[in-house]
């Protein structure tokens, strides 16, 4: 067939009709954040939590998800290699064919590990979802004045988190439900800031997870 038939094929109309508005590019030295309109992926279709009326987890911020899903077991690196993001060559396909005696390097070709790639990649959730399941709705929206109930909430999965307090501080970094529980209520507590600094200083004497720890502490020094 002629360039002019194939431009007619089916196929082109198809293409057509999933092509994206135009958006500028973002340059290089750039503030402006790529990620400011990304959202975090709704329930997957076959997921057998569809029937919840709210995602709560989907309110929560990107940083704070992000953050669990690592202790989930999420793999960055992984998931960059799955998409073909992430290469890897032999060592000796790196090295340059000449090299002289002013250390100049001829025939080197530069990996592409090492250039910009502004590909956008969305992780599934769907491993902190089921991790995160057994905990109760109202975990999301703790209360900060009721003194009678105890801020560690209990969880079928993993017990009294109460008890998890006692342990040392590296089992409790990576206690994904025990870090879910501090991070929103260290949220709750910076909120209120500076009326909730005896409280946040009463709570850091416990810990201070590693995700809100700078934020914290620029609260209880009084740094704006």
């Amino acid at each position: 067939p002629s360039t002019e038939q194939l431009l007619q094929h089916e196929i082109f109309n198809e293409i057509a009709l999933k092509e994206t508005p135009y958006e500028e590019p973002i340059p290089l030295f750039s503030t402006k954040l790529r990620c400011e309109k990304l959202e975090i992926p709704g329930y997957n279709d076959n997921s057998e939590m569809d029937d919840k009326d709210e995602d709560h987890l989907a309110n929560r911020s990107i940083d704070e998800v992000y953050y669990l899903w690592c202790l989930a077991g999420g793999d960055l690196e992984g998931e960059l290699k799955k998409k073909g993001l992430i290469t890897t060559q032999p060592p000796i396909c790196a090295l340059p064919d000449v090299i002289t005696e002013d250390n100049d390097m001829y025939g080197l070709v530069r990996d592409s590990s090492f250039l910009l790639d502004d590909t956008i990649t969305i992780l599934s959730i769907d491993q902190l979802r089921k991790r995160l399941e057994n905990i109760d709705e109202t975990a999301y929206y703790p209360l900060l004045e009721d003194e009678k109930s105890s801020n560690l909430h209990t969880s079928p999965s993993s017990g009294e988190l109460s008890e998890a307090a006692n342990l040392p501080l590296i089992i409790r970094e990576k206690d994904i439900e025990y870090q879910f529980h501090r991070i929103i209520l260290y949220e709750r507590l910076l909120k209120g800031y500076p009326y909730t600094k005896e409280r946040i200083w009463k709570e850091a004497r416990v810990d201070i997870p590693p995700l809100v720890r700078a934020l914290v502490w620029a609260a209880l020094l009084g740094v704006e």
